[in-house]
């Protein structure tokens, strides 16, 4: 996948902006390439267990989409205190196993890790991140 310098930028600031807790969000654009962001309130609120999309903005973000000539190409998520690569919990909840699965590790908060995978049923895939 290809991911704007701008909108790459603005998915890791939305991670420190949140930390500790976990942030989340959409990446949408065309053709592989995330030319938009939209952030989601996490509900969960927690640097542990999780995230939770508000369900009411993913709807709203998720309209928006199909009413327009743009496609989610990745959900983001950030991890604020583990590793670059998606917990067991991820991999549980995945919801739509055709898109891929970006994740921002902030264990080095200095040097944020992003990594973006697919995930189907049980199988974890890292796929390549090309900035642009």
């Amino acid at each position: 996948m290809e991911i704007r310098k701008d909108i790459y930028e603005q998915m890791i600031q939305d991670a420190i902006e949140s930390f500790p807790n976990e942030c989340c969000g959409i990446l949408a654009g065309k053709t592989n390439t995330a030319s938009k962001i939209y952030p989601v309130k996490n509900v969960e609120v927690s640097p542990e267990t999780g995230y939770l999309m508000d369900s009411d903005v993913q709807f709203k973000i998720l309209k928006i989409l199909e009413q327009s000539s743009i496609e989610v190409i990745a959900f983001y998520h950030s991890h604020p205190n583990s590793e670059c690569y998606p917990s067991k919990k991820d991999i549980d909840l995945i919801s739509y196993p055709d898109s891929l699965y970006v994740i921002i590790s902030l264990a080095e908060i200095e040097s944020p890790e992003v990594k973006a995978f697919k995930i189907q049923k049980d199988k974890v895939r890292e796929e390549e991140i090309k900035i642009i």
